[in-house]
């Protein structure tokens, strides 16, 4: 019975997790297919280290604030993505990322919603992608013990 109770839970679980992460995916698509690219201005931008240094590298954050304008009103936002989180494991490649980005000096913006900006849209780390195919696996092997 308790063994039951645990599965469930696990599948209600990573199910929620799956829904999330597809959930910021779907919301980045959404403003990268409907929204329209605009030129921004950049106010400022830095990247920092996060956590400690472990084996493989020290994660870095790229961080930027901008602004733009829509129909004659100037908006500014520091939304990177649907979760504003862009982390690389090194920090040439955050330079590198931001660099490209910022050269680019486009935003993704939907007319009708104009506080909704993203510079980076698909640009989630490693952590989301390992994320959703371990609640996907979770979820899998929970439903098929269920069963």
């Amino acid at each position: 019975m308790y063994e039951i109770f645990l599965l469930y839970t696990m599948f209600l679980f990573s199910s929620l997790i799956t829904i999330i992460i597809v959930g910021t995916f779907l919301v980045d698509a959404f403003v990268y297919l409907f929204g329209e690219k605009i030129n921004f201005k950049t106010v400022s931008y830095n990247i920092s280290p996060v956590g400690r240094e472990f084996c493989l590298g020290h994660w870095h954050s790229i961080n930027i604030v901008y602004e733009y304008e829509v129909s004659e009103k100037n908006y500014s936002s520091n939304l990177l993505n649907s979760t504003n989180s862009v982390m690389k494991l090194s920090y040439e490649s955050a330079n590198a990322r931001l660099s490209k980005c910022l050269n680019e000096s486009k935003v993704y913006v939907v007319k009708s919603l104009p506080k909704i900006s993203m510079i980076m849209p698909f640009s989630q780390d490693l952590r989301y992608y390992l994320g959703l195919i371990f609640s996907v696996s979770c979820m899998i092997f929970s439903g098929l013990k269920i069963l």
